[in-house]
């Protein structure tokens, strides 16, 4: 069951992209954000920052949360990869705003699935989930303002049009993820506690 979460959630979240975000240039956050802020600084390649930021983000997801963390999240960014690959190219709605909200609650809905398997989307997500976990604050918030920080520096180095579409797609997604995830977090303590009394 959790690896069918996976599968589904890497799907919809790499169809959530392909279909409604990138189709308008709407920028993500991340690794991929901070991966434009090196090239416009310092002149890094963007596949070389991007490579060099999910690795070390990928050791830190290790010591702190074991191998098979790890494993399901090189699954999941392998199987959003592979969806984006393989989908036609062309936008399925002509309206900017419009693409920009239904692409934000996919692929909000999609992270929660993915959080709900136990796995990430990979870079700036295993930041979140550590902040979770060390100060109890809630996964899509501590992502919306990691997102938020490096959109803001983004929109400062290479325009504002695009960046202020970029967050508001962060913070719709990221208001699903809280709404979503904590609720099945919830499901999940409510049944292991029944379960115990069994």
């Amino acid at each position: 069951m959790r690896y069918f979460s996976l599968i589904l959630g890497s799907a919809m979240a790499g169809a959530s992209m392909k279909l409604f975000l990138f189709p308008f240039n709407i920028p993500s956050g991340g690794a991929a954000g901070v991966s434009v802020l090196l090239f416009n600084l310092f002149g890094v390649p963007n596949g070389t920052g991007l490579f060099l930021l999910n690795a070390a983000l990928l050791l830190l997801g290790y010591r702190i949360h074991g191998f098979q963390f790890v494993l399901r999240t090189l699954l999941t960014v392998s199987l959003m990869s592979l969806t984006i690959d393989l989908l036609p190219i062309g936008p399925p709605l002509r309206v900017e705003w419009l693409s920009a909200s239904v692409g934000a609650l996919c692929f909000g809905i999609s992270m929660s699935i993915i959080l709900y398997s136990g796995s990430t989307t990979g870079g700036m997500d295993i930041l979140a989930k550590l902040i979770e976990r060390k100060w109890g604050t809630r996964f899509g918030t501590n992502l919306f303002a990691i997102n938020s920080a490096i959109l803001l520096a983004a929109g400062a180095l290479i325009g504002w049009h695009v960046t202020l579409f970029g967050i508001s797609v962060q913070l719709l997604s990221n208001m699903m993820v809280n709404l979503f995830y904590k609720s099945n977090a919830s499901v999940r303590v409510v049944l292991n506690k029944k379960e115990a009394y069994r």
